[in-house]
């Protein structure tokens, strides 16, 4: 007879003996369990603890998360932060009812361990269980995470009884009642502690402009965007800011030690039982909160990028390139920067005649002649000249280009070394993606003014100089256009990924791609590109250095986060188009009228598609010496394995682009601006 005990929450960890067998219930999350062993059982409000048998299972609860596609990449994020040892990629799994999930086989401390992340369809809660056992028990304890389910038939996690009897004020404590969401909304005041213990008010902070970062350690995005971060508070913290990272998370010990790893050297405090997260009506992470010094609500769906340029424009120090007639505004100013981007990202021998300046250059090795700055300067320099052309002409020419002509300026910094992750050698070749990307921004909204010089224009409108390649560059004068997020209405949702969220919808007004339509996507498209192949051209750095299955494996990882965006950013100008068509014919007509653009588009899209294809080659030769070394390795699905260490591929993501983008308006819209095709090489 299976015997359901359900259990009492006290708040507080409280052991209590089990003596039936088979079904464990959390009665306040409504989550079941089946054993076939006798197992003892420890809860508390956020945690929910079955051990016996030589078996632990042990379950959080975190909070809610934009999407379930999140769920695979935050559990590896969460294994890697806390040292579990595992052979392959999470992988999503088919669980009870309305349960998405992803499991991961991993092993640490001498155990074998199974660690699986889940939500439910509503996503206001996620939760990390984590299952420890000696080898020869786990087929018990793969029935017993197996058996997961949550709530009755068809019911959703949080119930009415989670959020107390009016529905809206937490039964944890905490809850408020407050309108956040209103005009000129206070921010509710909250007390939580922090890394020694201490506790730490909102209140306490009055003054100051605040940046609330919700974040958890098994969010993949939050600990990917801790480098950011860091940058963002190295630059703004002092008398009148401060940042403050509330975790929602189950593990104190864990939190602290990536803090501490992590050189997260700002105010953190930690919600365990996520009443504050709730509180603030927190439903994704990382969500950012920016609160004024006098404790109102400034913006819900903040990131340092924007708080950085409040605060740059509330010391008074922020120069609008677009205030006076003679400027241009063709490259917006975040935080003193010359990038128009906000987000940290990610050559071609082909030569043509361009409108704009800029000499040939001929591939291969470039004669370095910055031998002067800090070391990590030295250092980007060095390796770039060897290994990346197209990558040192680009740093080149946005260092040294002028800022000003014809009444027309620029400003921004362009220290490189703020996109570097670490100090070494190493961390330069893993970060030169992004070091590229962010400079090649630079060189969009900077070497507009050389190209005028050169030509002896005088600047008279918005411009772009898009770097093509080989030297190459391509002034583009912009025409009439519309906001990005207005193709919200005609995008296909199967297709919106968080870069949609980022660049296009809902976006920030300050984004470049909003600001400038179709000339900001583009930007990003080719910044994409110049990015992605400066990783593919440490080749022979990888093979002269590190000529291993991890360095190979570090190398793919470097080219995989971002040559994906590919196919996003051009869908995004697809679809662009295609909304002017529809709605708005007159911007059409001139975009489809401007050959600068179309050449500059055209041209961008035949060196992503060289580039893969090469990319394709290079993998196919590296898999091809590593296996005739006796060396495991091979391509499975959504990911790339090197012996006993795998990466993810986002062959689904792209390959999900290359089916949509099938679509016969798309494909009359890709033939009316001259492409190839409206998709791309198959992955």
């Amino acid at each position: 007879m299976i015997k359901k005990v359900c259990l009492v929450v006290f708040g507080i960890l409280l052991p209590q003996i089990i003596y039936g067998q088979y079904t464990y219930t959390w009665d306040r999350e409504k989550i079941s369990l089946e054993s076939a062993v006798e197992m003892e059982v420890y809860n508390s409000d956020y945690s929910f603890v079955l051990e016996g048998g030589g078996i632990k299972a042990d379950i959080g609860i975190l909070e809610g998360m934009g999407n379930t596609s999140e769920l695979a990449g935050s559990l590896d994020t969460y294994a890697s932060s806390f040292g579990f040892k595992v052979s392959g990629k999470a992988k999503s799994v088919k669980m009870n009812g309305n349960i998405y999930a992803a499991w991961l086989n991993a092993t640490q401390g001498g155990q074998s361990v199974i660690l699986m992340m889940f939500a439910t369809q509503d996503l206001r809660k996620h939760y990390i269980c984590e299952a420890s056992f000696p080898e020869s028990r786990r087929s018990i304890a793969e029935a017993i995470v197996n058996s997961v389910s949550c709530g009755g038939s068809g019911q959703s996690l949080t119930v009415k009884g989670d959020r107390g009897d009016d529905g809206n004020k937490d039964a944890r404590g905490g809850g408020s009642d407050t309108d956040i969401n209103g005009k000129d909304a206070q921010a509710p005041d909250f007390t939580l502690k922090d890394v020694n213990g201490k506790s730490v008010s909102l209140s306490a902070f009055k003054g100051k402009t605040v940046l609330l970062d919700f974040w958890g350690t098994w969010c993949a995005p939050c600990v990917e965007n801790i480098p950011s971060l860091k940058t963002f508070y190295e630059k703004n913290g002092g008398d009148d800011f401060e940042l403050i990272s509330v975790a929602n998370d189950p593990n104190t010990a864990r939190w602290k030690k990536m803090i501490a790893e992590k050189g997260m050297n700002w105010t953190n405090v930690i919600d365990p039982d996520g009443s504050v997260c709730s509180q603030y009506h927190i439903q994704y992470y990382p969500t950012m909160i920016l609160i004024s010094s006098d404790g109102k609500i400034l913006d819900r769906e903040s990131n340092e990028h924007k708080a950085d340029e409040y605060l740059t424009g509330i010391r008074g120090s922020l120069k609008n390139a677009g205030k006076s007639s003679g400027k241009n505004t063709g490259a917006s100013e975040k935080s003193g920067k010359v990038s128009n981007d906000v987000r940290i990202g990610d050559n071609n021998s082909h030569t043509g005649n361009t409108s704009g300046s800029g000499s040939k250059k001929p591939a291969g090795i470039k004669t370095n002649t910055h031998t002067t700055g800090s070391a990590m300067e030295k250092t980007t320099w060095r390796l770039l000249s060897v290994y990346s052309a197209e990558g040192y002409t680009i740093l080149d020419e946005t260092v040294t280009a002028p800022s000003t002509y014809g009444g027309a300026s620029v400003s921004g910094d362009v220290n490189f070394t703020q996109w570097i992750d670490g100090t070494s050698e190493r961390d330069v070749v893993k970060s030169i993606n992004t070091v590229v990307h962010e400079m090649c921004h630079g060189y969009a909204g900077k070497l507009y003014i050389k190209a005028l010089m050169e030509k002896g224009l005088t600047p008279d409108g918005t411009y772009t100089a898009y770097y093509l390649g080989n030297g190459e560059m391509r002034l583009v004068k912009h025409t009439e256009g519309f906001t990005t997020d207005k193709i919200h209405s005609v995008f296909p949702k199967k297709l919106m990924t968080p870069r949609y969220e980022t660049y296009v919808y809902p976006s920030s007004p300050s984004m470049g791609s909003q600001q400038h339509g179709v000339y900001g996507l583009l930007d990003e498209l080719h910044a994409y590109y110049a990015g992605t192949k400066a990783a593919f051209d440490f080749y022979n750095y990888y093979k002269e250095k590190d000529d291993t299955a991890e360095g190979w494996n570090e190398y793919v990882t470097n080219y995989y986060a971002t040559y994906y965006a590919y196919l996003e950013f051009k869908s995004y100008i697809l679809y662009y188009m295609l909304y002017a068509k529809q709605k708005q014919p007159a911007v059409y007509d001139e975009i489809l009228g401007n050959e600068d653009y179309l050449y500059a588009l055209r041209k961008t899209d035949e060196n992503w598609t060289n580039l893969i294809n090469d990319f394709k080659k290079t993998r196919e030769a590296i898999f091809k010496d590593l296996q005739s070394r006796g060396i495991a390795v091979n391509e499975e699905g959504e990911f790339t394995y090197f012996g006993n260490k795998g990466t993810g591929n986002f062959s689904n993501v792209y390959n999900t682009f290359l089916e949509g983008l099938k679509d016969k308006k798309i494909q009359e819209i890709a033939q009316a601006m001259g492409l190839a095709s409206a998709g791309g090489p198959e992955f």
